[in-house]
């Protein structure tokens, strides 16, 4: 149905009500009852009961009560703006009305008042007016301002200001202030936080200002200051195209000190991302990070970065051609926070797609490879001793920089034979090689300060190496069918693998190594000419190795019903792997490694290895008139010994244990704080409305009577023993446990707690304990570290809201606060 008229309203009215419609051609008086809905231009109206007044242009909207509980209260919508209220006046001409006992909802807050009066399309006007983000119906805390203005995206102005919590004034401005409403980034200044400790002074932190520069940049700058400990600058800027690049720059510099009687050191990080598609086919990424010595530990409070000891920068350039060709190109670098050594790489990639040479035996023989061309910068320290005339001797600590530079190729060959009868045979050839564009010619040792004197020659030098082999595996199994306790088929699977590899000799060529005498020895010994650029990737002696595993697995196949197919459990896999190398003049057989783990046992995590060898040892006096044992070429079967000796093993071993059984996963709803039916605009008016305030039951007087205490809880337990004993006159012993636990006292009280326990040197590890509370609007956070190099606490308490997380109390005692 739809209404016109030439009393001023300029377009059409559509309407509906539920229960009746009733129009007064004469007094031109229209009224809706029974939820009514209301449409005029971009102005939507939902309500119980809708008056229109055709001669005045005047639309009213109430809602009505049942039983003490309203309903149908009138909810207005305009540009995507939600107005609700106890009755809703509005004038159609003027596009002027007032809302009584009115709220709305802007920038995730809700403002409300006793009345709201519009004058235009974008100003209201509030009495006694509250903005919150608290979404209790009887707020927890709000701003309050007998006379506030609210412009639609854009601000507010509040004069006075006064800031309750719990209905009790807290603290007041007596002048005027405006904050902006409107969604999105905003420009303005940061609030510092503020501290005061012993070495460092007064603190006054991330002082700043935010620069929301367009919708593709923003930027951040901040300032920290320590009376006693200097000063640290910040900024941080991140860019944006869509679906063309992202990234983002970290800038910190400062000088910095713990206490007053250490001089001040430069503290600096750069810390820089990028991502950046350049076509379909070519795209750049860059992390990279640079730090000065012991930055985190200087300045951090996380004690995550405080203990990092290293940082890593990647950053590459890759390209694909549609024929399967493709172009990388990487740089990396690491970097020791601790002593600011580095080392540094240059990396380029071209990789061929495969290419089929040849058909053998109705098998394609193909062929890949790679053309690799590596730049490294190596930043490390090195320790020189310089012998005077006078015999006296000094340490002269400083930084040497090595360039390598070399291209690596790496062509690879595949091919699989036919099976031959249980076995399955796979050859393999591999032939690599490298173009040095330098090489030593000349190498002397200075025996009188212990280091190499090389000279060079420069140009194009080739070097190249292969090797060939061949592996052989197969599979085979035993089963049994118990049929007993509801296990249908119980099978044991071995997985023989052996490998043998053969890699020839490089010494004898002139080209890739040569020799130096060490005159206090007088003897020769042979070097790499290529050692400064990468090292030689030729091998020096000839190798011959024949591998072997051999891997089983115990699985079993559980009944589930006559119409269900039967389940399968892997019960344990055991590993053994073992090498002998044919060519060493001694010591050929590697020690036999072991493996274990159980992955289907329920309740309990179960795993471990070992190792054994199969050399005798001897104890010998040295020249102190101690005696310390050595190995020697005999196996221990030929010393009557034995077959083997365990010279390591480690188990480890985990369950968890809850308010639900052993080993079962927590079920994440017990006891969690209980959610409101909803938290929307309507919803919470209408609680808001009903609101009456009721004494706190603290004698039970209402209670509904007994009732299962439930505290959901959760413990994680870990143990991890290792032995050790290379040689029988050494051996290392460790047996820690780990433990986490967690539980919920109420439904807004959550603790957890972890720690560790060395029983070889009897001492607490990795502790700490963690309490939080859910205050609905507000949050309560306290972390305890109580040993450790991180010892301390953190506390907060703090309203939850993002655009107001500057109201809280912050306490910490880590290390930099102190």
């Amino acid at each position: 149905m739809k209404k016109t008229s030439s009393t001023g309203i300029d377009t059409t009215i559509f309407y509906t009500s539920r229960d009746t419609v009733t129009l007064n051609l004469k007094s031109k008086l229209m009224k809706l009852r029974g939820t009514s809905k209301l449409n005029y231009k971009t102005q939507n109206l939902d309500a119980e009961n809708i008056d229109i007044d055709f001669n005045s242009s005047i639309m009213e909207a109430y809602g009505s009560k049942n039983e003490n509980k309203s309903f149908g209260f009138p909810k207005f919508k305009e540009s995507g703006t939600d107005y609700v209220g106890e009755k809703i006046k509005f004038n159609f001409k003027t596009n002027k009305g007032i809302i009584k006992f009115g709220e709305t909802e802007l920038s995730n807050g809700f403002f409300f008042g006793d009345k709201i009066k519009r004058v235009s399309q974008n100003e209201l006007f509030i009495k006694n007016g509250y903005y919150t983000t608290c979404s209790a119906p009887h707020p927890h805390y709000y701003f309050g301002s007998p006379q506030m203005k609210l412009i639609a995206q854009d601000k507010i102005f509040l004069d006075p200001i006064i800031f309750y919590v719990e209905d009790l004034p807290i603290f007041a401005l007596p002048i005027g202030l405006y904050f902006p409403t409107s969604s999105g980034r905003k420009s303005g200044l940061i609030v510092p936080t503020y501290g005061v400790t012993k070495n460092r002074g007064v603190i006054y932190e991330n002082l700043g200002f935010y620069w929301a520069a367009s919708e593709y940049f923003d930027s951040q700058l901040t300032a920290s200051i320590y009376t006693k400990g200097g000063y640290l600058f910040k900024n941080h800027s991140n860019w944006v195209l869509k679906d063309v690049f992202n990234g983002s720059i970290d800038l910190s510099y400062g000088k910095t000190r713990f206490n007053p009687e250490e001089q001040f050191s430069d503290a600096y990080k750069i810390r820089f991302n990028h991502d950046h598609i350049l076509s379909p086919t070519d795209r750049i990424t860059s992390n990279m990070d640079f730090s000065s010595a012991n930055f985190n530990q200087n300045t951090s409070s996380n004690i995550n970065e405080r203990v990092k000891q290293s940082i890593t920068s990647n950053a590459s350039y890759s390209s694909n051609w549609d024929n399967g060709n493709s172009l990388s190109i990487a740089y990396s670098r690491e970097q020791n926070i601790i002593n600011n050594s580095y080392r540094q790489g240059l990396t380029t990639n071209f990789n061929v797609p495969n290419i089929k040479i040849a058909q053998i035996f109705e098998k394609d023989f193909v062929i890949s490879g790679r053309l690799n061309w590596n730049l490294n910068f190596d930043k490390s320290y090195d320790i020189v001793n310089t012998r005077y005339l006078d015999n006296s001797s000094r340490i002269d600590t400083g930084f040497t920089k090595t360039q390598k530079n070399f291209i690596a190729i790496s062509p690879n060959f595949s091919y699989s034979f036919p099976k031959i009868w249980m076995f399955n045979v796979t050859p393999s050839y591999s032939i690599n090689g490298n173009l040095f564009f330098r090489r030593i010619s000349n190498r002397t040792y200075d025996t009188l300060n212990s280091r190499f004197n090389d000279s060079y020659e420069y140009g194009v030098f080739p070097e190249y190496w292969y090797n060939y082999g061949v592996s052989l595996t197969t599979r085979f199994y035993g089963m049994a069918k118990p049929k007993v306790l509801g296990i249908n088929a119980i099978r044991h699977t071995v997985e023989p693998s052996f490998g043998y590899r053969f890699d020839p000799n490089f010494s004898d060529n002139n080209n890739y190594y040569s020799t130096y005498i060490d005159e206090k020895q007088k003897k020769s010994f042979s070097y790499s000419r290529f050692i400064n650029e990468g090292g030689s990737h030729s091998s020096q002696s000839k190798g011959q190795s024949l591998t072997y595993g051999f891997r089983n697995r115990v699985e079993m196949k559980i009944a589930q019903g006559d119409t269900i197919a039967d389940k399968n459990l892997e019960l344990l896999q055991l590993d053994f792997n073992g090498a002998y190398n044919f060519v060493l003049d001694s010591f050929r057989m590697s020690p036999l490694s072991f493996s274990f783990r159980t992955p289907a046992v329920p309740l309990v995590n179960f795993g471990g290895s070992a190792n054994f060898k199969f050399y005798d040892e001897i104890s010998e006096q040295t020249s102190s008139g101690n005696y310390k044992n050595r190995n020697i070429n005999k196996t221990l079967l030929e010393s009557g010994k034995g077959l083997l000796r365990l010279t390591d093993i480690n188990f480890n071993i985990g369950t968890s244990f809850n308010n639900q059984g052993i080993g079962t996963a927590p079920n994440n709803q017990t006891n969690q704080p209980s959610k409101r039916d909803s938290s929307e605009l309507g919803e919470r008016f209408r609680q808001r409305l009903d609101y009456s305030y009721q004494e706190p039951d603290y004698f039970g007087e209402n209670s509904p009577g007994y009732s299962d205490i439930q505290i959901p809880w959760n413990l994680n337990v870990s143990a991890n023993f290792s032995y050790s004993q290379p040689l029988l006159d050494y051996i290392t012993r460790s047996f820690s446990i780990l433990t986490d636990f967690t539980f919920s006292l109420t439904k807004t009280w959550k603790v957890g707690a972890n720690a560790g326990y060395d029983i070889v040197n009897t001492r607490l590890t990795n502790t700490s304990v963690n309490i939080s509370k859910d205050l609905d609007c507000y949050d309560l956070t306290f972390r305890w570290y109580p040993i450790g190099s991180n010892q301390g606490f953190y506390l907060r308490f703090g309203i939850k809201a993002s655009q107001l997380k500057d109201l809280m109390y912050e306490k910490q005692t880590n290390p930099i606060y102190r």
